[in-house]
Parts: structure tokens; C-alpha cells; sequence
């Protein structure tokens, strides 16, 4: 019932973010880096859809968790959706949201003050319509403008148009090529829906649904042997062991969900949710049905001495109950990547290395809707980056260190301030100093890959068409990575000037890692105010909601961790729900263990044999789960070197391992009882 109101919420919501269906995408050569250039071209595009008779709106998307950089929270999710629209009283938006909406208005699943009628919210996104505002400051000035109209001519005809009037404006010559829309992010890749999670914990669900019912039967092959023998045909069969269970079962929710329902006004699929619900229980019905027909079959002697029948099909619901823990696991990914960070914390301590720097961290979409992540990297180069270097900003990047390119290409980027940071000597034992206006490429070349020298120039000529000038270092110096360890595994090293970063030279800056390349002196002061700094330049040029904050560079396993808490935190229903689940198939299968092995196992013991040996063939099956898992996981899925997802499978081996014992002990006792009983 959840996943059914999801789906359909989901639905919705991305049905009213779409505008694919009555409108088309404008592109400008460039954006406004002032409130008074942006409202210049908005007047452009409102002059031209006035001359065409074509409504416009534009669409701000923000995904982050705020822009409150003196108290950032990871654990906020925010999703707003604004529209601003240039004639309400005939927007197509109508056909999105199903209502009728006027000029002067402003509609809103947000109650605000502002807000004169209220949006009905779907999923986990806010959305705001209103009238465009050619005087108030805008939310951003990101954001894609979009006119009413599919028609192609009408198209081509307003791009021209909008050309004319935009040069003229700004006193320009852009050319039309300079208006062609940049390609966005779809419908389904922008939006983050509650699709994802609650769909694997449906699919988990029903998954273990079916485990359930089977084993659940198959622990009354006794029973069903007995019924047999007295003349019961299968519905009456049906009827002693599960029928009232089958029914109450399917009942409860039901009425939960109608409830539930109700209370969120979701009257619209009522009727959905219980006709599925039912045909759901009916399938139940006759699945269970099904298999009681099926065992009926089985001769009655072996199913009331439970004998290969019985074993053969729980050694293989055992072998492949591996496969739907590791499924079911599945979902606690986020809580794996946090452990890992935990292990990586406690084995790698943070080091001091840059206790006097900050960097920013983390990196978010926030209003970037286009599939350009080239374009932001070089606005940060071109804008934001000079200032943070004359301000003593380090830069260091280890990367191509631990790739596997041959060793000639295996360098580190570094800027001149972290050679006063770090010197390096040269083979006369003196410092080396960079100017800063050098406008070659300069190599720190160590004398022992010298040989490479040529190898190394004819890379830069042939990839970056640039000439290098070589400076020979002594052997075996240690440079610093982005964590503060001391490497000293490079060929060379690229120092980039401020005159020498040209515009094909993209840094890899502003990672979005904790460790970022970037390392700001505190100079005194704190990362309040730090950021409060550069807040002007990171708002003229809308960087402000993807690098929403600044922190400690020896804080950074912190603030990474604070993040990854932060997924675990959206995540903690689905988790903890699975976890459970977990828990209930394994305590289940070793009950189901002692219903088709308890006579044997109590043999055992009466002879004198530990718990250990009375139960070696459990341990056996044990281990063959664990084997078909990892080749299932290396042929199929091929991550499990992925360390998070190494770690889960370790986990769910300990847990299963732990859970194991513990119900073996529970277990083992009554079985011993009963069986001595018969």
C-alpha cells in the first residue's frame, strides 16, 4: 500500500515538473552575473514573446540541503520547484497541476504569507507558481526559460527574433548557434523520487513474501501428511494450517492502507489500492493453494517421516537464501558506506598536515539543471579560483598517481603557493621559486626519470599542445596529498602560475571530496568567516548553492562521515525494515532445520555427540550459501571489491554466523523435547 501511494505521488510530481509536452527550451550565449543583466534579458525575452504572442515562463529547480552556511545541515533534503510565469491566465501549466491559475496569484504546496492558495504536495517536492516579477530579485538567476509552443516554425521563428532583440539590448553580435538550448537532465534523472527506495523494499517484501510462504508450508509437511491420511483434500487442508492467518494478514493492511489513505486525502486510488490488494490476497490464496496441491502428490509415508522429499528442498531454499539476504542487504548500502568510513577513520587517522587550512565542502547540484558540469568547473577556474590563489590558496592534485597509465603519465598538479608550503629543492640543494606570471609549463622533473623526460614532453605537446620547460629535482621528495600523506611516488610534478592555466587546462578543483584540492588559509579566521569572505563573489557568479560551506581541512573525516550519516538518515525506514526482514528469514530457516533434521539431530545427542557435530551438514550448507553468494556477486554483479559492498557481504556473513548460533541454541532444546516426546 506505501509503494502503491508512492508510485502514484511520484507520478504525479514528475508529471507537474515536466514541460516537455507544451513547451519548448530557450538558450542564451551567456549568464548574468547581475541582478541588472538579468532583468535586462528578461525584459529581452518578455519584448519578444509580446511581438510573437508566445507566454514564457522559467523554471528554478534547487536540490541541496540549503544555503545556510553558518548552519549547514546534512540531514536536510530540500526539493523546491519554482515557476515563474508571464501570463497566468493562459499558462499551459493548467494541464500540469489541474488547476486554474490567475495573475497576482501565488500558488504554493508551502504555506507562506505570500502564498494566496495552496498546492496539494506530492512525493517529497515543493513547488510555487507566480507571476514573473521584472522588479523583485530573483530566488537565483539560474534557472531554464521555456516558451508555450511546440510548433517548429514558431520555434525558429522566436529564437530569430529573440537574437535581434538580445544584441541589440546588450550590444552584442551573438549569432543564432549562440541561442541553441543546452541539453538538460531528464525527467526521471533530475527529479530524486522516493521511487527508488520504496520500490526495492516492495520488491524485497514480495520477494520474501514468497520465501515465506513456501517455507512457512514446508514446515507442515508433517501436518499435511497427517491430513492425508484422515481423507482431507487440500482446501481443507488449507483451511487448518494458514487459512485464518492468510485472511487476517491480508485484512490488516488493507484497512491500515484505507486508513491511511484517508488521513493523507489520497481518496483518488482507494479503489486502486484495494482492488490491488485483494487480487494480491487472491494470488496469495492460490499460490498457497497451489502448493499444498503439490505436495499432496509426494507418497504419505515420506511426508510423515520427512524424508529426501523434505531435505532436498530445504538444502536448496537454504543454499539460495544467501542470495535473497544479499538482496535484502542490498538496501543497507548507505549504512555500509558509513561503516566503511568509520573503519577508514579508525585504521587511516586525520592527519595535521593542513590544521591552517579550511576547503569547501561539500559540492551540490543545487539550482544546476543543465548537463553541462564542464561549464560550472570553468566558471569556479575562471572566477572564483584566482582569487583563492592570491589569497595563499594551495592546490594539490595526487590523482593520476593511483591510476594505472604507465608511469611517465603518473604526475602531481600542484600551484605555486604550495611550493612555499612544501618546498622542494633542486640538485643544487636550493628551494625552488616559480614566479607567479610565468607563462610556461613548468615540470619538476626528479633526476631518476630523466630517461622519461622525452616521453613526458612529447605528451604535453601531442595532448595539451604545449611546450614544457623541465626543472630537475633531487630524487625522493615527499610531497603532501589532499589527506595530509606523504607521497613521493610521482614521475613529476606540473606546477601551474597564474599566468600558465589556459583555458583548454581544466583543474580539478572543487571536487565535492572532504579532501578537497583546495586548502584556504585560515589566516586567523574562522570558516564562518572564511566563507562570509568570498560570499559576493560565490553570489555574483551563482556558486553560492553548490558550494554551500566551508570547513577544517583536518576536520574533513568529520564532516564526510556527518554526510554519509546523512544518506543513512534518508534511508532508515528502508533499512531498518530490511534489517528485520533479515533477521525473520534466518531465524525462520533454522526452524524450518530443526522441523525436517530434528529427529536426526536428536539422535545425535542422545549418542553423546556435540552440537557442533549433530550439526555439520548445517555448516556445510552454510559455507555452500556463502560460496554460490560470492560467485554470484563476482560473475553477475561484480562489485563486491567495491570495499562498501565487500563490507556488507562481510557483515551479513557475521550476522547470519551470529544469528545462527543464537537460534541453534533457542532451537536445539525444543527440538531435543519433542522429538524424544514422539
Amino acid at each position: 500500500m506505501i509503494y502503491i501511494i508512492n508510485q502514484h505521488n511520484n507520478i504525479i510530481a514528475a508529471n507537474e515538473f515536466d514541460l516537455t509536452n507544451n513547451y519548448a527550451q530557450l538558450g542564451f550565449p551567456k549568464y548574468q552575473e547581475n541582478n541588472v543583466d538579468y532583468f535586462k534579458q528578461l525584459q529581452v525575452i518578455q519584448k519578444t514573446s509580446d511581438q510573437l504572442k508566445i507566454p514564457f515562463l522559467k523554471r528554478t529547480y534547487y536540490l541541496g540541503s540549503g544555503i545556510n552556511y553558518e548552519h549547514y545541515n546534512y540531514n536536510k533534503h530540500i526539493q523546491n520547484v519554482l515557476f515563474e510565469v508571464s501570463d497566468l491566465d493562459n499558462t499551459a501549466l493548467k494541464n500540469n497541476f489541474n488547476v486554474d491559475f490567475h495573475n497576482g496569484n501565488t500558488y504554493s504546496t508551502i504555506r507562506t504569507s505570500t502564498t494566496s492558495h495552496h498546492l496539494k504536495k506530492y512525493s517529497n517536492i515543493n513547488f510555487t507558481v507566480k507571476q514573473i516579477s521584472f522588479t523583485e530579485p530573483p530566488k537565483s538567476r539560474e534557472g531554464i526559460f521555456f516558451i508555450q509552443t511546440q510548433d517548429i516554425s514558431l520555434i525558429q521563428k522566436y529564437i530569430r527574433k529573440l537574437r535581434l532583440n538580445y544584441n541589440h539590448a546588450f550590444k552584442t553580435s551573438y549569432k543564432l548557434k549562440d541561442f541553441q538550448p543546452t541539453p538538460i537532465y531528464s525527467v526521471s534523472d533530475d527529479l530524486s523520487l522516493e521511487s527508488d527506495n520504496i520500490k526495492t523494499m516492495a520488491e524485497t517484501m514480495v520477494i520474501f513474501q514468497i520465501v515465506f510462504f513456501i517455507i512457512y508450508i514446508f514446515s507442515f509437511i508433517y501436518d499435511i501428511g497427517i491430513y492425508k491420511l484422515l481423507g482431507f483434500n487440500s482446501f481443507r487442508i488449507l483451511k487448518e494450517i494458514m487459512l485464518p492467518e492468510l485472511l487476517i494478514g491480508s485484512l490488516l493492511p488493507l484497512t491500515g492502507g484505507i486508513i491511511y489513505e484517508l488521513l493523507e486525502r489520497e481518496t483518488s486510488i482507494i479503489w486502486d489500492s484495494v482492488s490491488l490488494l485483494l487480487l494480491i490476497a487472491l494470488l496469495e490464496l492460490v499460490f498457497t493453494y497451489g502448493l499444498v496441491t503439490l505436495l499432496q502428490y509426494i507418497p504419505t509415508n515420506r511426508l510423515i517421516i520427512k524424508q529426501s522429499y523434505a531435505r532436498k528442498l530445504f538444502e536448496v531454499s537454504f543454499i539460495s537464501k544467501g542470495l535473497l539476504l544479499i538482496f535484502l542487504l542490498s538496501t543497507a548500502l548507505p549504512l555500509a558506506n558509513t561503516e566503511f568510513q568509520i573503519l577508514k577513520n579508525l585504521s587511516h587517522p586525520q592527519t595535521s598536515t593542513y590544521s591552517k587550512y579550511v576547503n569547501f565542502y561539500p559540492n551540490m547540484q543545487g539550482y544546476n539543471e543543465e548537463l553541462s558540469p564542464m561549464r560550472l568547473t570553468k566558471i569556479e577556474q575562471k572566477y572564483l579560483y584566482p582569487k583563492l590563489e592570491n589569497d595563499g590558496s594551495l592546490f594539490i592534485d595526487t590523482s593520476q598517481i593511483i591510476t594505472s597509465n604507465p608511469y611517465y603519465q603518473r604526475s602531481v598538479d600542484i600551484n605555486t603557493n604550495y611550493l612555499r608550503f612544501n618546498p622542494l629543492y633542486n640538485l643544487s640543494n636550493e628551494k625552488i621559486t616559480i614566479n607567479q606570471n610565468e607563462h610556461r609549463s613548468i615540470i619538476l622533473l626528479p633526476q631518476k626519470n630523466m630517461k622519461y623526460r622525452s616521453r613526458i614532453s612529447n605528451y604535453f605537446v601531442d595532448k595539451l599542445k604545449l611546450r614544457p620547460h623541465f626543472v630537475i629535482i633531487k630524487n625522493n621528495q615527499y610531497i603532501f596529498d589532499t589527506q595530509g600523506r606523504k607521497k613521493n611516488n610521482y614521475a613529476y610534478i606540473n606546477v601551474f602560475t597564474r599566468k600558465n592555466v589556459s583555458k583548454d587546462v581544466i583543474l580539478d578543483i572543487f571536487t565535492g571530496d572532504a579532501d578537497d584540492t583546495i586548502k584556504i588559509p585560515k589566516k586567523g579566521r574562522s570558516p564562518k568567516q572564511i566563507y562570509r569572505h568570498y560570499l559576493s563573489i560565490l553570489e555574483k557568479y551563482n556558486l553560492r548553492d553548490n558550494l554551500p560551506q566551508i570547513i577544517r581541512s583536518d576536520q574533513s573525516r568529520k564532516a564526510d562521515l556527518a554526510n554519509i550519516f546523512s544518506e543513512v538518515y534518508v534511508d532508515i525506514f528502508v533499512i531498518i525494515i530490511s534489517f528485520v526482514m533479515f533477521i525473520m528469514i534466518l531465524a525462520i530457516m533454522m526452524s524450518l532445520y530443526f522441523s525436517v533434521y530434528g529427529r536426526t539431530f536428536t539422535i545425535k545427542q542422545t549418542l553423546g555427540m556435540s552440537t557442533f557435530r549433530s550439526m555439520l551438514n548445517y555448516w556445510l550448507l552454510w559455507l555452500l550459501q556463502i560460496i554460490l553468494v560470492i560467485v554470484v556477486l563476482s560473475v553477475f554483479i561484480q562489485k563486491i571489491t567495491d570495499p562498501p559492498v565487500y563490507l556488507l557481504f562481510i557483515t551479513a556473513i557475521f550476522i547470519d554466523f551470529i544469528v545462527s548460533l543464537l537460534t541453534i541454541h533457542l532451537f536445539s532444546r525444543k527440538a531435543v523435547g519433542r522429538f524424544l516426546n514422539e
